[in-house]
């Protein structure tokens, strides 16, 4: 199914990212961030809650919908382990800065 408009951008999923983005979760850096295994399961779990939708009984509906927000849960709880073990390589005002605008330095 095609749209007459395109999607109004969203920001970035990642805790702290500004970044604008009008397709899927995080924009391109956090995405990569991700490690591939878990980019894999969450978009297993979201093609499998979608192929349900209003097609499976309600309680296989509600199960995937929850490995689907399980996995998605993943993926930001790395971005915030990752943040914490990243070496900052410049600095502002004296801090020291990993980010800017959302995007990865």
């Amino acid at each position: 199914m095609k749209r007459d408009q395109p999607l109004p951008p969203v920001q970035c999923a990642a805790e702290g990212c500004r970044c604008m983005i009008t397709r899927g979760w995080f924009c391109l850096d956090h995405w990569r961030a991700i490690a591939p295994s878990l980019r894999g399961k969450v978009l297993e779990a979201r093609k499998a809650a979608r192929k349900a939708y209003c097609r499976a009984p309600r309680a296989e509906q509600d199960r995937l919908n929850k490995a689907y927000a399980a996995a998605f849960e993943a993926c930001q709880n790395q971005l915030r382990r990752k943040a914490r073990n990243m070496n900052p390589v410049a600095y502002q005002g004296g801090t020291r800065v990993t980010y800017v605008n959302g995007r990865m330095l």
